[in-house]
């Protein structure tokens, strides 16, 4: 895999390794389509094998096998059938003991570069008017685990994988939370607007009856009501607070 199998490529998949182990593992290119991991100060190593181009290609006609990590005395992080694009079939067992360690006999690594880095997607013409990859046109729809995170289920593998070879390191534990965005055009009716920009939107707000904002400091509240405020019919935002309501007309 020579487009893969660069300094640079190996230094991006040693930092995925330590982000996602937390550990400073070593990846080394050998002969015979051969990569293996090892740790300094130890002698074990797991061996994995680059599949030719494979996942090189910036197409999505790649094959898929299937592979059950449960039948081989492996756990599962999400489902018991783990997709394998790239090969048709696998071999039994995919994973095995050697002299040194493990023997992964499918290309983990490949499939993390080809998926993280959007391979998939480089130089395709299939794009929709915004110049957007559809997913419906991924490999990932095609054989039916577009909403499946199939690179965190394999590293999960691996980390099993890690933790045989050296029994003894412990392996960092990741907390996953929800971060909550929105993607706002115009965060504000009024402000930000030069004052015949301003002159025009509550011109045009008055023409067509919606309610204009009156200074009051929280709409809704008892002091509001009490001053005779009434909240506007529209999202405003008034002096860096925001107030959202439905429209009623």
């Amino acid at each position: 895999m020579p487009s893969v199998s660069n300094e640079k490529s190996i230094k991006w998949l040693s930092c995925i390794l330590e982000e996602r182990f937390g550990h400073a593992f070593t990846l080394r290119s050998q002969a015979c389509n051969t990569l293996t991991i090892t740790l300094e100060g130890t002698s074990p190593r797991i061996e994995l094998p680059w599949i030719g181009n494979t996942f090189t290609r910036a197409d999505s006609n790649l094959s898929c096998a299937q592979w059950s990590p449960v039948a081989e005395g492996w756990n599962a992080a999400l489902h018991p059938v783990l997709p394998a694009p790239g090969t048709d079939t696998l071999p039994s067992p995919l994973v095995q003991p050697s002299a040194q360690g493990y023997r992964i006999h499918y290309d983990i690594l490949g499939l993390t570069y080809w998926m993280l880095s959007r391979q998939e997607e480089v130089g395709r013409t299939d794009l929709d008017n915004h110049g957007r990859f559809a997913a419906t046109s991924s490999h990932a729809y095609a054989h039916g685990y577009l909403e499946r995170p199939i690179v965190d289920e394999w590293l999960h593998i691996l980390g099993q994988i890690i933790q045989r070879t050296w029994p003894s390191l412990s392996l960092a534990r990741h907390h996953f939370s929800t971060k909550v965005s929105h993607d706002v055009d115009w965060p504000s009716r009024y402000a930000f607007r030069t004052l015949s920009g301003l002159a025009r939107a509550m011109a045009g707000d008055s023409s067509s009856g919606a309610t204009l904002p009156q200074p009051c400091a929280h709409h809704g509240s008892a002091s509001a009501a009490a001053s005779g405020c009434t909240p506007p019919t529209r999202p405003i935002l008034l002096t860096g607070s925001w107030t959202f309501q439905n429209a009623t007309g």
